[in-house]
Formats: C-alpha cells, structure tokens, sequence
C-alpha cells in the first residue's frame, strides 16, 4: 500500500476510540529497524496499531490522537503530503507550513472536519524526510477544536517526538 493510502486509511477512520490500559511508559514504532518514532506518554494514554499499519496513540481524555508511520519512499514529503490530501480530498488545500520533528525538515497542513458524529475535528498532516528513501507522518487530530490545554498538550508531544534514523 502507498503512503498516501495508510495516510488516507488513517484519516477516513475519523478518530479511533478504545480502552486505556496502559501505564505510564515509552513507546517506539515500529518496534525493531529504523528510522523509527520514539515517544514517552502519560499512563492513560493508549496505543495500538491498527489494520492499516498505522501506529495509533489517543490521550486518556480522548481530546487528541496521533497516527504515525514511516514509509519507504523515493519522493519528497511535500509530494507525499499533497498525495495524501488528494486521496483524502481535502479541499481546498491548506496552506502549506513548515515542521521539523526530531531534526527532520518537512511540511505541515492544518484543516477542520467532522467525523461520523459530527464532532469537528482540527487535523494537522505532518510529513518530514527522514533521509532520501525514507518519509515519517504524524497527523494529528484534536477533538472539539482542542482546549487550550489540549493544544499546549499537542504541541509538546510533538516537540518531544524522537525520530531515529537509520545507519547508512
């Protein structure tokens, strides 16, 4: 499956709800190889990987999710993103910002949307280049247009997220 595609698979699911029966703990994904996401979160945070390949993270609030993946890829994240929002069909496309997650450059695009419950939604596609075969996303998704705390939340997750890369 494309990136673009686990990326789409992931946000057609709207936002993945389920039980937190975690402690408090460090997590990496995928589990072996590199470049890989590493990540502390709060005892009730939950994790899963779902049917797609992607690695789901949710807050015990259920206010913010993250899925993330690495894929092996021979284009830039920008045209990863782009593709993505064209599988996706977000319309228009938001204007394109910079991001940098763990020393990898790449682009950010920020929209609103609603989830089968109408539950609006603030998503942030995320797609850095890790090297020159290799692409991370992290699209985050904030429920309810966040409270300021979500969003203080959010952005420190991000700032905290590790992206290990591989030995050449």
């Amino acid at each position: 499956m494309t990136a673009a595609r686990y990326l789409a698979a992931f946000a057609a699911l709207g936002l993945v709800f389920f039980t937190a029966t975690a402690s408090a703990r460090s997590l990496r994904y995928p589990q072996s190889g590199d470049p890989a996401f590493s990540m502390e979160v709060p005892e009730d945070w939950s994790s899963r990987t779902d049917n797609s390949g992607n690695f789901i993270v949710v807050s015990g609030d259920r206010a913010i999710a993250y899925s993330m993946n690495v894929f092996v890829v021979r284009a830039s994240a920008d045209e990863v993103a782009r593709n993505a929002l064209e599988v996706r069909k977000v319309t228009p496309v938001p204007e394109k910002q910079r991001v940098s997650i763990s020393g990898s450059e790449g682009v950010a695009y920020k929209w609103k949307a609603s989830n089968a419950t109408n539950a609006k939604l603030d998503i942030t596609l995320m797609v850095v280049q890790v090297d020159a075969t290799h692409v991370a996303n992290c699209t985050e998704i904030l429920v309810g247009s966040g409270s300021p705390e979500a969003h203080q939340i959010a952005k420190w997750f991000v700032q905290d997220l590790q992206i290990s890369r591989p030995a050449h």
